[in-house]
């Protein structure tokens, strides 16, 4: 006997819903750091209960928030612990991890969320430098490209070196940590969606993705000098039926500086012109 499209339907929704979860991400009540032979790790203990769930995909500008715990200087353990009871496990490498476990498991190693966390500052950088305000911020791109003066090149052609990294550092880590996704609607049709993850790591990824490509306001720090994204918005987000729907939060958009200090230089430059 055939199978029919309405059976189709019901068992990629059931398929999709078990195991990727549509996109949403498990956060448990309590997490603690232990110590084994392998270095630190977190836990939720089994006294945790049921976790709760969230689309990351909606907290708007969590790659960004992440990307910042590696900005000058090391991230801490507790840094880490507080990360994570705020969103859950990272979830990276889920591809090799028991299905049941990788939308938010209990478990994940110090060495990698803080990899993960470098490696996104790192992109995020490189990115704001090449993309500034003002023109490339060529010194900058250098350091953090650690070119040798044998490298040279135009501000326009170290501009592409950066970019063309940035681009090869998100791509990787899309096809490691995300995955397209098909939907079943009532009527049996389909729509697909590239905004499958695997990972919280995979959907700030993503939103890492919607920040390259973004076509909407892309808002920077007002502190002299200091062309960190606190904020973007992409007119161009995947048509997805689990993104629809109200952000959970805004980081930094109603803000207008990255920090306190470039508040400050910035009132100071002000103040200064003013005199003047």
């Amino acid at each position: 006997m055939g199978i029919k499209l309405e059976d189709f339907v019901q068992a990629a929704n059931e398929s999709i819903n078990d195991e990727f979860g549509y996109g949403r991400w498990l956060v448990y009540d309590d997490y603690e750091i232990r110590i084994d032979k392998d270095g630190a790790y977190i836990k939720a203990p089994l006294r945790a209960g049921r976790p709760s769930e969230y689309n990351p995909l909606l907290v708007r500008g969590l790659s960004l928030e992440f990307a910042e715990l590696a900005e000058g200087g090391e991230i801490t353990q507790d840094d880490w612990l507080d990360w994570t009871k705020r969103w859950g496990v990272l979830g990276v490498r889920w591809r090799e991890m028991p299905m049941s476990l990788h939308r938010g498991g209990r478990r994940e190693k110090f060495s990698i969320f803080k990899s993960e966390a470098e490696l996104a500052n790192w992109v995020l950088r490189l990115y704001e430098a090449a993309t500034a305000e003002d023109g490339p911020d060529v010194p900058r791109i250098r350091e953090l490209l650690e070119l040798d003066d044998d490298d040279t090149g135009s501000a326009k052609e170290i501009k592409g070196w950066a970019l063309s990294e940035v681009a090869l550092r998100v791509q990787r880590r899309l096809i490691g940590e995300c995955f397209p996704r098909l939907y079943g609607l009532k009527d049996y049709s389909f729509v697909h969606s590239p905004s499958g993850f695997g990972s919280l790591g995979g959907a700030m990824w993503l939103q890492m993705m919607y920040l390259l490509t973004a076509t909407g306001k892309i808002k920077r720090c007002g502190g002299p000098g200091c062309d960190k994204i606190i904020y973007f918005d992409s007119s161009d987000l995947p048509d997805d039926p689990e993104i629809s729907g109200r952000a959970v939060r805004g980081t930094y958009k109603s803000k207008d500086y990255c920090s306190d200090n470039c508040r400050v230089k910035r009132w100071q430059r002000d103040r200064k012109n003013k005199k003047n």
